[in-house]
């Protein structure tokens, strides 16, 4: 539904994970040269899949990357893999939510942090008072 909204193509990493923290790509489904990628994700854990992910896009013939994801756990090796990534230029930024609190350690260079409390706030409301939440989705 994403690449509807923005009435753009979707492409399509394949990855095999044979470890918690060892992502290989097996392929890009999708045209990416000459474009824009924005890669969506639900977690961020150890960065292992968004930065394959970005390089591999980057390799496919993306002009840049934007990586998006709703969950930022930045467990581990995430920050270094981070930080080192952007300041390479395989990502222009990062952008998560803060559904799990960034604090001023995770704080990274290229992360932009969206608050959910108004959307949430709102849901709650809403489903006290017996009313629909399913606008909150359109």
């Amino acid at each position: 539904e994403f690449a509807g909204c923005l009435k753009k193509p979707i492409a399509i990493i394949d990855k095999y994970r044979s470890s918690f923290d060892d992502v290989e790509i097996m392929q890009i489904v999708g045209k990416v040269k000459g474009k824009t990628a924005i890669m969506v994700d639900d977690i961020i854990d150890t960065a292992a899949s968004v930065i394959r992910g970005s390089q591999a896009l980057l390799n496919a013939g993306a002009e840049e990357v934007y990586i998006c994801a709703t969950h930022p756990v930045f467990a581990g090796p995430a920050k270094e893999r981070i930080e080192k990534s952007f300041h390479d230029g395989q990502f222009k930024e990062v952008v998560v939510t803060n559904t799990i609190p960034v604090n001023k350690e995770k704080c990274l260079s290229g992360i932009k942090v969206l608050s959910v409390a108004e959307i949430f706030a709102e849901a709650i409301s809403r489903i006290h008072n017996n009313l629909s939440i399913s606008t909150l989705f359109e």
